[in-house]
């Protein structure tokens, strides 16, 4: 089944009730870069810009994060969330 948003805000099949969820908030590694970089990744070769940011993912998993988006999705951790 290919499921797909249709322009009215409906699906192309009929599907379960949805519920609101939050993430939950795991700390990881950040690295603000210096030069562009690139990644090995599950994915492929992944490239970053200089600014971007390099995340460590809890199980070591590295990869690159735009700089623009870091700054809306991520805050710096303080001891006061501990």
């Amino acid at each position: 089944m290919i499921i797909e948003r249709l322009p009215n805000g409906t699906y192309s099949h009929s599907l379960p009730p949805s519920i609101l969820v939050i993430k939950k908030p795991v700390p990881i590694e950040a690295r603000e870069m210096k030069e562009e970089f690139f990644v090995k990744t599950s994915l492929g070769i992944q490239s970053g810009n200089i600014g971007d940011w390099l995340l460590t993912a809890q199980d070591g998993t590295l990869y690159p994060f735009p700089k623009e988006y870091f700054e809306r999705s991520y805050s710096r951790v303080t001891e006061d969330d501990y």
